[in-house]
Parts: C-alpha cells; structure tokens; sequence
C-alpha cells in the first residue's frame, strides 16, 4: 500500500523519448545552463500562483493500454500544490506543507510527511520543479540541461537508493523563452511511467485556502 501511494504522489511532479520530428536534444554547456537557471529564478521569484488543465498519462508494466486522466493543477506559494483530477474520476492530491491529503471515492485521509524521508524527497522535487529550482539539488540528485527547438528539458536523476526505487528519473519541459512548464514525466522504479501534459496556464490568480485544506 506504501508503494503505491508513493506512485500516486510521484505522479503530482512531472524521460520524454527524445527522437522526434524536431531532432535529436543537444546538451547545454555550463553556461546556457546557467542562463536558463537565472530565467526560471526570475520567473519563479514573480509567480505567486498557478493554475492549469493537465493531461495525465501512465503507463504500467502489467497492463497493455495507457491511462489517461484529466484535471487542474493548481499551485500556491511556497509549498502549497494540488492535483484535481476530475475525468474518469473525481481525486484529489494535496500537498501542504508537510501535510498530504488524499481524496478519493468517499474516502478522505492526511498523511504527515515529517517522519518520512522519502516523502519529503518527492515533496521536495515536486516544490523544486515548480519553483525553478532543479539546480540546486546539491548532492541530492544530478541535473542535465538539453535543448529542443523552442524548449528546454531538465532530467533530474534522484541519488538516494531509497527514492531510485520509486523515481528513477524525472523529465521536465520548459518552454525556452516563457521558462513555464510544459511537460512532467516520471520514468518509475517500477518500470511504469507517468506524464504530465498542461495547458492554458494562468499565473498570479487568487486561489482559495479551501483548495489547499489538509485537515
């Protein structure tokens, strides 16, 4: 049951196969790096709220067919973000500090995330993504910068053996010049995969506390 809850909340974040139609990804030099690192720290430090429609689509090993799932990600300074999914079904993912709420088919329960160091690896990618903050990760986990036509894609590779189990790497997508998160994918422990696809973003809107209520 822990695993698979810590599937679910690694699918709140968000390795996209690189050989497309737009060519194959080149690596960043130190320098382009840091210049896309100063872009999402300007951005982040002036983005108080998000919201946006997501397209989720996992994979896992023992079924044929994807998942797909639809909803709104919303997101709140400093440490506030939920998952609302609302198509095939109604679940919520609500991370709140170092409380997470978990909403689904009548059941409604919070974990504290303190005690756990795991989870607070997951939270901490997921808050670091969202903040434009992948860069300063330290010793926790390796950043790689790439570029595409119009885009700029950051694999984080997590080194704790604890966390590699359930994440074992993490692609996300910025747009090059708005620096706005485009695509999250979790390539899983397990095999599996989660993606996230998001679109009509809005930034600085108001956002209700009761969005982001954990108890």
């Amino acid at each position: 049951m822990k695993k698979v809850l810590f599937i679910e909340i690694l699918s709140l974040l968000f390795v996209a196969q690189f050989a497309t139609a737009q060519g194959v990804p080149s690596l960043l030099s130190a320098n382009e790096a840091a210049a896309f690192n100063k872009t999402l720290t300007q951005v982040a430090s002036g983005t108080e709220s998000i919201r946006a429609h997501f397209t989720q689509h996992k994979s896992i090993p023992m079924l044929k067919n994807k998942m797909i799932s639809k909803g709104v990600f919303v997101y709140r300074r400093e440490d506030k973000i939920a998952f609302l999914y609302s198509d095939p079904v109604d679940y919520h993912m609500i991370i709140n500090g170092n409380k997470l709420r978990v909403v689904s088919q009548g059941s409604d329960r919070t974990l504290d995330l303190k005690n756990n160091p795991v989870m607070r690896e997951v939270r901490g990618l997921i808050t670091a993504s969202f903040l434009g903050r992948v860069s300063q990760g330290g010793s926790s986990y390796s950043v790689e910068y790439f570029s595409l036509p119009g885009r700029v894609i950051v694999i984080v590779t997590p080194f704790n053996k604890q966390l590699l189990s359930v994440i074992k790497k993490i692609s996300i997508t910025f747009d090059s010049g708005s620096a706005q998160i485009e695509r999250l994918h979790i390539e899983e422990g397990s095999g599996g995969y989660t993606e996230y696809i998001f679109s009509n973003q809005e930034r600085n809107i108001v956002l209700s506390d009761e969005i982001f209520r954990v108890n």
